[in-house]
């Protein structure tokens, strides 16, 4: 009988309280790999928190490694160390600076397992950024883009193109996702006035990607027509900065910070419309999550996947970046003629946890026969 391959998946996580996109889809595409066939270490490099928060979302047959980093560098030695002792078939980065580190531990092993590096998402304007991307790729026996135009945003950047990267998007538990859509708020959790219109958003409060504050300037332009309110389901760096940016543009009382929520799905389903202001993205995971709840969208056409997932359009509105004007215009359109739930339901489907689960096998074999 044919053993098990050996997989080392490493994984950034920077509050064990927070649980991101990247962390979800990790979690999720790990949980539901074949165990018959793989036999699976995570080492998750936690700046802080609870490991307890971390251990709880990964499946029984995965062995789980917390090292606890402030700066992912620093795990080197340890990560070098346990990997000396399972001796992997096969490491797998997560998020490009820790597929740097990976590599390095790797090397400095002497085991010589082989890599798969995911790029999850990046900044190309940032010089190292673009380092990490070249020292990753190279050292890489296969790179993953989680969509065409990451994947496109690479090639761009690297000379000579060996053609090594495979794009598989992120999976998602849609079952799970409408479930939980449908478990109702308590009265108390509901802090704004029902009657109007609902504009949410989901995410990080963190301005050099997410640019919440192009959507606190589109909504002061949309709210002058229409009564709104506008939730912020998240925390961050940011959120001082945001607060002000409210009262400057008067629209306090329509915007309720909400803070961190273990099931964020319960306010997606009771809003009208979810915005994703990105100025860049890997792959824009929410909006995904909106659709399989039957929620109209409108996001930036960031770099990179809000194109993708949205069919250049065809299921929810695409506005230039940076442009609060044509938000609003979006914002208020989608709110007088809303996409059906059914058709972004179906759309949604595309994304489901089997066919990214079938597209990574795919790829897991091709690398650990070649």
């Amino acid at each position: 009988m044919k053993h098990p391959s050996k997989v080392l998946v490493t994984l950034p996580w920077n509050d064990a309280s927070v649980e991101g996109g990247a962390e979800r889809s990790v979690y999720t595409l790990l949980n539901n790999l074949p165990g018959a066939e793989y036999k699976i270490y995570v080492v998750v490099i936690l700046k802080k928190g609870n490991k307890e928060n971390v251990l709880k979302h990964f499946g029984d047959h995965i062995k789980v490694n917390v090292i606890y980093a402030e700066k992912g560098w620093k795990s080197i030695w340890r990560l070098k160390n346990f990997i000396r002792d399972i001796e992997p078939h096969l490491i797998i980065g997560n998020v490009l600076h820790i597929c740097t580190i990976t590599i390095i531990a790797n090397l400095l092993s002497g085991k010589k397992s082989k890599v798969i590096s995911i790029n999850r998402g990046m900044d190309i304007r940032k010089n190292i950024e673009k380092l990490h991307l070249i020292f990753v790729y190279y050292l890489s026996n296969r790179v993953v883009a989680i969509s065409e135009g990451l994947k496109n945003q690479m090639e761009k950047n690297l000379i000579p193109k060996l053609k090594k990267i495979s794009v598989v998007y992120n999976p998602f538990a849609l079952e799970d996702i409408r479930r939980k859509s449908n478990i109702p708020l308590l009265e108390k959790e509901v802090s704004w006035e029902r009657s109007r219109k609902t504009v949410i958003y989901i995410g990080r409060f963190d301005e050099r990607q997410k640019n919440v504050i192009l959507l606190l300037k589109a909504f002061a332009i949309v709210s002058k027509n229409f009564e709104l309110n506008l939730l912020l389901v998240g925390d961050g760096k940011d959120r001082k900065i945001l607060k002000e940016m409210s009262t400057q543009l008067d629209i306090t009382e329509k915007v309720h910070f909400l803070g961190l929520k273990e099931n964020p799905f319960s306010y997606l389903s009771m809003s009208d419309i979810l915005v994703l202001s990105s100025n860049f993205e890997g792959f824009g995971r929410v909006l995904v999550e909106a659709l399989a709840c039957g929620v109209s969208v409108v996001s930036t056409d960031c770099r990179s996947g809000p194109a993708e997932i949205l069919s250049n359009g065809k299921y929810g509105a695409l506005v230039p970046v940076g442009d609060a004007k044509a938000m609003g215009a979006a914002i208020e359109s989608t709110l007088k003629s809303p996409k059906s739930p059914s058709v972004l339901q179906k759309r949604a489907n595309f994304f489901s946890i089997e066919s990214s689960v079938r597209e990574f096998q795919v790829l897991l074999k091709e690398v650990l026969t070649s």
